[in-house]
Parts: C-alpha cells; sequence; structure tokens
C-alpha cells in the first residue's frame, strides 16, 4: 500500500533552516490564492527563490531539499517526478492560517507537494499542517523535517497562536511534452524561474 504522507527528519540543519529564514525574511509579501488575488482562505506572507540569481549557499540548500523530495517520491510512493515548480517560501505569525485546500486540481496540475518546517518547534505554537479526512495524524512539527504528500490530498496550516511558523513549499509533477500554462506565464519572472530536477 502507498503511504498517505512521509516525513524524513534533517533534511536541513538548524544553520540551513536560519539562513534560509534569513535571506526570505525581507522579500516575503501578503500571499495570494490560485488567480493571483488575496481571499480570507489564506493569511500568510510569502515569496519564491530565484532559481538563478540566489547567492551559492542558499542554492546548495535547496539542491539538498530537491534530493530529498525526489527520492522520497521515488523511493516511498514509486512516483518518478521530474521537476518542481518555484520554491516557496511562506511565514505564518500570530493570526495566520490556510484553510482546507488542495494544492492540484483542473486547473493546477501537480502531483506531488512537500513541506520542510524551518521555525524550531518552540518558537510557535498552532500552525500545524493538517491532513483532512485520515485516520492518522502527522507527527508534532520539527525543525529541518520535510513532508511529502499527492497534491490531491486535502490538507491546511492550522491558526498560529504564538510566535512564527516558517516553511519551504514544493510542488512537483511527472513528465510533461511542455509546462502547463500556468508554469510557462510564471517562467516570464525571474523570482519564479522553474527548478528543474536536472540543475
Amino acid at each position: 500500500m502507498i503511504a498517505d504522507y512521509a516525513y524524513a527528519d534533517n533534511c536541513l540543519t538548524f544553520k540551513e533552516c536560519r539562513l534560509i529564514r534569513q535571506y526570505c525574511k525581507n522579500r516575503i509579501e501578503t500571499s495570494l490564492v490560485e488567480g493571483g488575488v488575496t481571499d480570507e482562505h489564506r493569511k500568510s506572507k510569502n515569496c519564491f527563490i530565484p532559481k538563478h540569481t540566489c547567492p551559492p549557499h542558499i542554492k546548495k540548500i535547496i539542491a539538498k531539499v530537491l534530493a530529498y523530495y525526489f527520492n522520497i517520491c521515488s523511493e516511498v510512493f514509486k512516483f518518478a517526478m521530474e521537476e518542481v515548480e518555484p520554491i516557496q517560501y511562506a511565514e505564518y505569525k500570530v493570526g495566520n492560517y490556510y484553510n482546507p485546500h488542495m494544492d492540484s486540481g483542473l486547473e493546477i496540475d501537480r502531483d506531488m507537494s512537500a513541506s520542510i518546517i524551518l521555525s524550531p518547534r518552540n518558537k510557535y505554537e498552532g500552525g500545524n499542517l493538517d491532513f483532512m479526512n485520515l485516520h492518522t495524524r502527522l507527527p508534532e512539527e520539527k525543525l529541518g523535517r520535510i513532508i511529502v504528500f499527492p497534491s490531491m490530498l486535502m490538507h491546511s496550516v492550522q491558526p498560529v497562536t504564538k510566535g512564527n511558523r516558517s516553511s519551504l513549499v514544493l510542488w512537483g509533477r511527472r513528465a510533461m511534452k511542455e509546462p502547463p500554462t500556468y508554469v510557462q506565464k510564471a517562467e516570464e519572472y525571474e523570482a519564479t524561474g522553474q527548478s528543474k530536477k536536472k540543475d
């Protein structure tokens, strides 16, 4: 039986998580939802990590994240992933949340999603990634842990009640003759340049 989700600890070290937070903290803006609009469905801030122009030490960290992601997709889910969309850095402060949603749908073609927790667990309360309609609950979040799951799985980020929760978010898909239209449009912007497996 294929797992509903899988996770691995120590994908990133404390130092690597801190470096990502420091790099992204002054780049974040109010999060948008599908269609490029603000919505009460989600309250947070985020940015996308540039594929070509980020510093070498950030590229090295991202390469490590991608290696974990592709390996889990292959070994646990038996799914041959080809590429990853722009990697998102997300920040949730007190009162921030993301209501139940799926990462894939009629207009968004994704296969596997992932979240990497960047904040020490003792620095925030609430804010857990939560999966809907599953009998088993995720273990307590942990800094440096990567969680991989099917993009069609309904999930949410519970409201943060104390502190600040940061994470990386990945969306990947199988090999395609050409990227979906929404990804082609995203490639017009440096900050959302596509991150491919071979890079």
